[in-house]
């Protein structure tokens, strides 16, 4: 009898140890940074617009509206959108003039096709910096997608790029988010 208590006590610490991998493995994916998963057509859609399936869109920086209102923009009008940074950990360049882009899908041919955007941005660049303790770090960015194309009320991908930088300030890659927008003449 006095036998069978050391094994009941490793059998005790085995499964002991069992729930404790467990528990760990679950808060761990509970908090490890998830990849946002895009659909075919958000694949279709960034790879038409130079990006790769393996940059980060649509997880370090994400956009919503002004506020987190929906609204429908008028044409002509500047459309400004939040770029919310999260979980920096590296600055961010913006480049003017090379960083918001506005696509329309084309109804025939399923193609993102780019419209101009004809907000002229001054300015050369803008480092992002991380900012502890602000999570996101909130950033306005916008422009005028070309009012000529808005001929009837349209959804518009609003796509918003900018790169990683390391110490040297070189670029390294691409961080990216894009969301729809309605737009009306």
């Amino acid at each position: 009898m006095t036998q069978d208590r050391p094994n009941i006590h490793k059998s005790i610490i085995i499964v002991l140890v069992a729930v404790l991998v467990v528990l760990v493995s679950i808060l761990y994916s509970a908090f490890a940074k998830t990849k946002t998963q895009l659909s075919e057509e958000d694949i279709t859609f960034i790879k038409q617009a130079g990006l790769k399936e393996t940059d980060d869109i649509n997880n370090t920086m994400r956009l919503s509206y002004l506020n987190n209102e929906q609204v429908a923009f008028s044409k002509g009008e500047i459309i400004d959108v939040m770029a919310n940074l999260y979980n920096q950990k590296h600055p961010v360049r913006i480049i003017s003039n090379k960083t918001t882009f506005f696509y329309v899908q084309n109804e025939d041919t399923k193609n993102w096709e780019l419209i101009d955007n004809v907000l002229f941005e001054f300015g050369e660049e803008t480092i992002i910096e991380p900012y502890p303790g602000l999570n996101p770090l909130p950033n306005v960015i916008g422009g005028i997608p070309n009012p000529e194309k808005i001929t009837e009320s349209m959804t518009i991908r609003i796509l918003i790029v900018g790169s990683f930088v390391d110490e040297t300030k070189a670029n390294e890659d691409k961080v990216a988010a894009f969301m729809d927008i309605e737009v009306t003449p």
